[in-house]
């Protein structure tokens, strides 16, 4: 009887232990990244701005010791193909900036792309010739 409460008195410390030092690793859980655009119905020369959040490693997987990202890459891709419009420094996990339409993008279905390291998201576009 003394031994399966030792055990059970360690496991409980033992699951203690593990729940502290994950809530005190991370300030967040691991959310995915999060990217807007605005305006989302845009025509080519337009400027859109780009805006993120939880951009960073994830403190609660083996990932917790990476270092900060630095930039996410923006990327217009439509019918005329992709085109890299450039990239956007973050700060703690955040970004906000500007980009420009293509002024060869093609009327159609098209897409700014936001990415970082593994992570990519798309952000549908509205796109007319002459929609300003």
């Amino acid at each position: 009887m003394r031994i399966l409460r030792l055990s059970s008195a360690v496991a409980l410390s033992f699951a203690a232990l593990i729940a502290t030092g994950c809530a005190e690793q991370s300030a967040r859980s691991c959310v995915a990244p999060e990217a807007t655009a605005s305006p989302t119905n845009v025509a080519s020369g337009q400027t859109v701005t780009v805006n993120g959040r939880y951009w960073g490693p994830c403190n609660d997987t083996n990932h917790s010791s990476d270092p900060p990202w630095d930039l996410v890459s923006v990327e217009w891709r439509g019918p005329g193909g992709t085109v890299f419009l450039g990239d956007i420094a973050i700060d703690d996990g955040t970004f906000s900036g500007s980009v420009e339409v293509p002024v060869t993008a093609e009327p159609g279905a098209s897409a700014l792309w936001v990415g970082a390291r593994e992570q990519m998201v798309e952000l549908p576009m509205a796109f007319a010739e002459g929609a300003r």
